[in-house]
Parts: C-alpha cells; sequence; structure tokens
C-alpha cells in the first residue's frame, strides 16, 4: 500500500471514520459536524459501509469502504484522520499525517486489551504496532488514562484530557435531540410521561441471540410498574441492544431502539437508565439522571471477563434479580445519589465538561497550523 504514498498528502482532508466504518455515530460524529460548519477551509470525509447511513444533507464527501482502492487512498493521503476504535494493522500512516483515536468508552469497566484474562502475550505486539500510528488519544478520565490507554493498550504517547466529544450535547442545552427523539417514534412530549432506557452490554458472543439466560431477562411489564409507582409518571420503555450483538428482547410495550442512529440522544431523551456493564452508564450519569445495573450474570462474566476495578465502586444501584431491581429503583434517593456522583467524579478523575469538541479542534489547529 505505500506505493500510494507517490500522492501527496491533501493538507485540507479531514477523514472520519467510527467503529471501523460501520456507523456514523459516537465522537467522529460530533467532531466532523463541528468542523464542517467552523472550519470552511476544511474538507470533510466519511468512511462507511453503507453510503445510507450518512445524511446527505450534511455535504461530505463519502467513502464507500467497499471500494478498497478508494478507501486506501485516503487513509494514505488524508492530512487529519480521527477514528474511535483500533484501526486496521495493514494501514500504513505517513510522517506529516494526524491520526487522532476519541476511543468509544468512558468507563474504563469492561477488560479490554493486556488486561483482559487470558490474553495472549503475543497480543502486546498488536498494540506496540497500534500506538506507532496514533498521534494522540482522547481521554475521558485519569482513570481512562491510566487503566484503559496506558495498561491496557500500552500506549505511551500524546493523551489528550479532553473528555469524548460525543458527552458535549450531554452536559449542554439538548431539548432539540429529546424533541427528536420522541418525534421518531412519533411520541408526544408531556410532563407526565418519562422514558426509560434499557441498554445491556456486548457479552462477547457476537452469534448470541439472547444476551442473558431467559430466565434471567429483565421484565418489561414489571419494571414499568416499579417505576411508575416510585416516580409517579407513565413510562414508555425503550430496548437499545449493543451494536456488536444480534439481540432481541421480546416482550410486548416496548419500543426496539436498536437501529436508532445516535446512542447520546437516545440518552438525552431517557430519563431513566438500567444497564449492566456499560460504559453508557457513565454517560448518562453526567446529567445526573438515575442508573440502575441489571446484572443477574454479574458472577459468570466475573469468571469469563472480570473487570478492570470494582464494579461496586460505582455510584449506580445494581440489582441480580427482578425482585433486587424493585428494591433498588423504590429505595432511589435523589439527594443521596448525587452526593455519590460527585464523589465518583472525583474519584476517576472525570475531564467531561461540556467543551470536548473546542478543546480537540484547538488541538487540531495547533497541528494544522505549523
Amino acid at each position: 500500500m505505500k506505493i500510494i504514498w507517490i500522492f501527496p498528502i491533501k493538507e485540507k482532508v479531514v477523514l472520519f471514520s467510527s467503529f471501523n466504518g460501520t456507523q456514523y455515530s459516537d465522537s467522529p460524529k460530533y467532531l466532523s459536524e463541528y468542523i464542517n460548519n467552523t472550519y470552511k477551509d476544511h474538507d470533510v470525509y466519511w468512511v462507511i459501509d453503507d453510503v445510507n447511513k450518512i445524511p446527505r444533507n450534511l455535504g461530505y464527501h463519502i467513502i464507500n469502504k467497499r471500494n478498497k482502492l478508494m478507501y486506501f487512498f485516503y487513509m494514505c493521503c488524508a492530512k487529519t484522520i480521527i477514528v474511535n476504535d483500533m484501526m486496521e494493522s495493514y494501514i500504513p500512516i505517513r510522517k506529516g499525517q494526524i491520526v487522532l483515536n476519541t476511543w468509544h468508552g468512558g468507563g474504563a469497566l469492561k477488560p479490554t486489551g493486556m488486561l483482559e484474562k487470558n490474553v495472549d502475550p503475543n497480543e502486546s505486539l498488536f498494540y506496540i504496532n497500534q500506538r506507532k500510528k496514533y498521534t494522540a488519544f482522547l481521554s475521558s478520565s485519569e482513570l481512562i488514562t491510566t487503566l484503559q490507554l496506558k495498561q491496557s493498550f500500552l500506549y505511551d504517547k500524546l493523551i489528550l484530557p479532553t473528555g469524548l466529544p460525543r458527552n458535549d450535547i450531554l452536559l449542554n442545552n439538548h431539548e432539540e435531540a429529546i424533541d427528536k427523539v420522541y418525534q421518531y417514534y412519533g411520541l408526544k412530549r408531556t410532563p407526565d410521561v418519562s422514558l426509560v432506557l434499557y441498554a445491556p452490554t456486548y457479552r462477547g458472543k457476537v452469534a448470541d441471540v439472547l444476551f442473558l439466560p431467559k430466565e434471567q431477562m429483565l421484565s418489561v411489564e414489571d419494571t414499568k410498574q416499579y417505576l411508575e409507582r416510585k416516580f409517579k409518571k407513565k413510562f414508555i420503555f425503550l430496548f437499545r441492544g449493543h451494536h456488536a450483538m444480534h439481540h432481541t428482547l421480546r416482550e410486548k410495550e416496548l419500543i426496539d431502539a436498536t437501529s436508532y442512529p445516535d446512542m447520546q440522544e437516545l440518552l438525552c431523551a431517557a430519563d431513566v437508565l438500567i444497564t449492566d456493564y456499560s460504559s453508557c452508564g457513565h454517560d448518562f450519569s453526567l446529567m445526573h439522571k438515575p442508573v440502575f445495573s441489571y446484572i443477574p450474570d454479574v458472577e459468570t462474566y466475573l469468571t469469563s471477563r472480570g473487570f478492570m476495578r470494582d464494579i461496586r465502586s460505582l455510584p449506580f444501584q445494581y440489582a441480580l434479580d427482578m425482585n433486587g431491581l424493585k428494591n433498588r429503583i423504590m429505595e432511589y434517593d435523589e439527594e443521596k445519589y448525587c452526593l455519590e456522583l460527585e464523589k465518583y467524579f472525583s474519584d476517576i478523575g472525570n475531564y467531561d465538561d461540556g467543551n470536548a469538541i473546542k478543546k480537540t479542534c484547538s488541538w487540531l489547529e495547533s497541528k494544522w497550523n505549523k
């Protein structure tokens, strides 16, 4: 592929990819929209496996990842590349390119990379090769910097303490995003109606249809009853499966939001989140809204994958079964929860403050102007 290096670097091209070209989402999405609107002298390019995933009215240059020649050309010639996952090992990065990895997790709970159980020592060669590619990583907290980037990925280069660009929307006015979700599902937004979002995480088996054994699955009907009794409102139940799994929750009275294109907009719209080991719990808590962890398989998960830190250190109320979930919901104390959140943010050294996009672009500007 280095033969493409005979072509000059395209100084004004900023190339984006989310989850290796499978989504228009996450921090790359929010950065691309800001850069497209703010830096008119730069051209925004997106790599995607299905061009219909990106709205045409944004005016981006779209590269179909299936067109390998075009994909390789721009990966080798774009001045700036912004990704949120590990790049393919065979993509060569040349001197003069800027490669920024925003990463896509903010909670530092699930072990990845060299901190996974039974990891092959040779795996270190992959991360040593990867770290050569990146000019910098973004970090959302001191904990992410230490555990995720340095220990897990063996990254020893520049780490920017900006927070995650995807989380800016959570920490700023997001009424428009809330209205967008309600309108998308044909729901009427009123003071006496709230949304609960259930977003379980990936458990490492892509072929699995049921992310939990049938006897451990969360009951939608019971959960709605508990929430309505506690908060004195009607609740509409949204289910969001992890992007890496074949997932299903076959119950009546729910809206399957798995295909909704933007997880952060769903978090904006939801009033309550139920999750398990997902980093979306961390993101959601930035808004000081209640998070409940439903983890009936915690012992199995602990044995098979484990955690990078004690799950009990999180400020979220956790339940091992439906009766436990009922108790956690009914015992919820907003004032106590908010105090626990502040301690949690202090303990992890949280960087998210609603200004990650501007901080990131300020750094990019400093690189562009050299």
